[in-house]
């Protein structure tokens, strides 16, 4: 599918009742091109189907330029609550990204990106910037309190959270007391469902104290700041449209 429109307007329009608003299939090209100098490059809406599919084995399934500023490149819209505007898949696996109506995305294969910050809602309305902390290995954490009896405590790893460690690795517990003991606290013994938390020279005080247990996520690599080689496709430029010349 291919269209032009110089002025104002529509480069490729199409809409339907049931089955796809555009659809383009090219053996070599793009299977959807639109220009436009005014208006939409590529336009599909269907109340029932693909509003737009584009499909080619020898370039792009659907190429999308946009030379001002102000405007996208690609807007995707769904209009139903509950339906997906955006999915990205592999036909040959089961890999694929998709937006859901809420603006959640899900991806099914790893996010690799050169910074991660995050939108912070804060009290009064306002958001603000926050940051994630990084790790040289993989590792998935848990923090909670407990409370220390005569001296020793037991703490029990939640079902959930057990299930997601690789215990063969071993895990670290780091303590934080919470009142006056005699002497420190130490992990006395460690297993597969939690550990125990005894007071050092002896004592026998009762008081909360917070852990913190860093572990390796189960089925996780165990590789420390492995390199990364990051493989960009390539992206193969196709010709401008330009306005065909009048007979």
């Amino acid at each position: 599918v291919d269209g032009n429109a110089a002025n104002a307007g529509n480069g490729v329009s199409g809409k339907s009742s049931s089955g796809n608003g555009v659809l383009g299939d090219s053996s070599s090209g793009a299977g959807v091109s639109g220009t436009s100098s005014g208006g939409n490059g590529v336009s599909g809406t269907s109340s029932f189907g693909d509003a737009v599919i584009g499909e080619s084995p020898s370039g792009e399934g659907g190429f999308f330029e946009n030379s001002t500023s102000g405007f996208f490149t690609l807007l995707v819209e769904n209009t139903a609550a509950g339906g997906y505007p955006l999915m990205v898949k592999n036909s040959s696996t089961d890999d694929s990204f998709f937006v859901d109506y809420a603006g959640d995305g899900t991806f099914t294969g790893i996010v690799t990106a050169s910074g991660y910050n995050t939108d912070q809602p804060a009290r009064g309305g306002s958001h603000l910037e926050a940051f994630s902390s990084e790790s040289t290995r993989a590792t998935i954490e848990d923090t909670g309190t407990a409370r220390l009896e005569s001296g020793e405590g037991v703490v029990r790893f939640d079902s959930a959270f057990e299930s997601t460690i690789d215990t063969t690795r071993g895990y670290q517990v780091f303590l934080t007391p919470k009142g006056e003991t005699r002497g420190w606290l130490y992990v006395a013994a460690e297993y597969e469902g939690g550990f125990i938390v005894r007071e050092g020279l002896h004592g026998r005080s009762s008081v909360y104290f917070d852990y913190r247990v860093v572990a390796h996520p189960y089925g996780a690599s165990d590789a420390r700041l492995p390199q990364l080689v990051i493989k960009r496709p390539p992206i193969q430029r196709l010709p401008r449209h330009t306005q065909p010349q009048q007979p």
